[in-house]
């Protein structure tokens, strides 16, 4: 399927086209926020890098090539990421890389590597892309795309490119989310809040109407505070969210307004100003209580990257929203 571009994505698109013109690398490395939408740029990323039916800047879509890239079979495109059930890129992955690069092209020359997440690549797996790197095939291109670079093993990043991708205005996302959604401004910003203004995290959220769930989770921590109700109950009431790692992240939203409240920091600076009464009602009256906060964000880090992983988030945010309750 053919990947639209985000609106805001074109210019990206164009500053990275005309980055590789004036300085053609061999490996780049693409630095992204979180939900980026970041399937579109590389497509048409690869559009323009294969394509073969036009003399045009642009690439006609229409050609073998194209229809190759956008089916996801293109016989010089190598896709490397972590296997299904896997939170790890594994050296098997890579060999089979390292194997494709060693062969000749199957087309005009041109091939591309495209590997996602690369903060996933476990020590061995880097060390083995790395001599690759090294070593590229000609008219070789490695992209690699990561939205937590100081994962990227420090050797790898040094041999790449690096492009930070700019994240989209909060206006051009709002405007982008009415033309796509019949809901309220009100809505879609709440919506934009929860999802940290990423378009894909924003989309979701309205796509599957989890507003109601996210509101229904907050009435369930407030009860927790107040010794009312059970992290098992609160849990069960938002099942849909479970493998997403969009319910830590709004769990993370919410401690890190705890920390700036029971650190007296001004509302303004909150990402949820309009819980404000509610956090002040929150406040944990033990001593260190914003280490103890601090150390339920980090368990709720380590739930949201091991999600791909053999855990059970359901034991997981009952075991963390216990820890949460105990502050109070």
């Amino acid at each position: 399927m053919l990947e639209v571009l985000l609106p805001w994505q074109e210019k990206v698109l164009h500053k990275l086209r005309h980055a590789h013109e004036l300085r053609p690398m061999h490996a780049q490395l693409w630095i992204t926020p979180v939900a980026y939408g970041t399937a579109a740029l590389i497509q048409n990323w690869l559009l323009g890098l294969m394509c073969h039916g036009t003399a045009t800047v642009q690439p006609c879509g229409q050609c073998e090539d194209c229809r190759w890239v956008i089916a996801h079979t293109h016989p010089d495109i190598f896709w490397l990421s972590a296997r299904e059930s896997e939170d790890q890129i594994r050296i098997d992955a890579v060999r089979e890389l390292c194997a494709f690069v060693d062969r000749t092209s199957a087309r005009h020359g041109r091939r591309a590597v495209v590997v996602e997440q690369a903060h996933r690549l476990n020590e061995h797996a880097a060390n083995a892309l790395l001599k690759s790197l090294e070593e590229p095939g000609l008219e070789t291109l490695f992209v690699l795309l990561t939205d937590r670079p100081v994962g990227v093993m420090p050797t790898i990043r040094s041999r790449c490119g690096v492009y930070h991708l700019p994240a989209p205005e909060r206006s051009e996302v709002l405007d982008w989310l009415r033309g796509r959604f019949d809901r309220s401004d009100s809505q879609l910003i709440q919506a934009m809040a929860y999802g940290r203004s990423m378009p894909e995290q924003t989309e979701l959220i309205l796509e599957k109407n989890w507003l109601s769930q996210i509101e229904g989770l907050w009435t369930g921590m407030k009860q927790l505070a107040h010794k009312k109700t059970q992290p098992s109950v609160v849990v069960a009431g938002c099942k849909e969210l479970w493998q997403e790692s969009l319910l830590a992240d709004v769990l993370m939203q919410w401690t890190e307004d705890l920390i700036r409240t029971n650190s007296q920091i001004d509302g303004s600076f909150l990402q949820h100003p309009e819980l404000y009464p509610d956090y002040t009602q929150m406040t944990v009256r033990q001593s260190r209580a914003v280490e103890q906060i601090w150390g339920i964000w980090r368990s709720l880090v380590r739930v949201r990257d091991d999600l791909n992983g053999n855990i059970q988030p359901a034991l997981c945010y009952e075991r963390i929203l216990s820890n949460f309750s105990a502050l109070f």
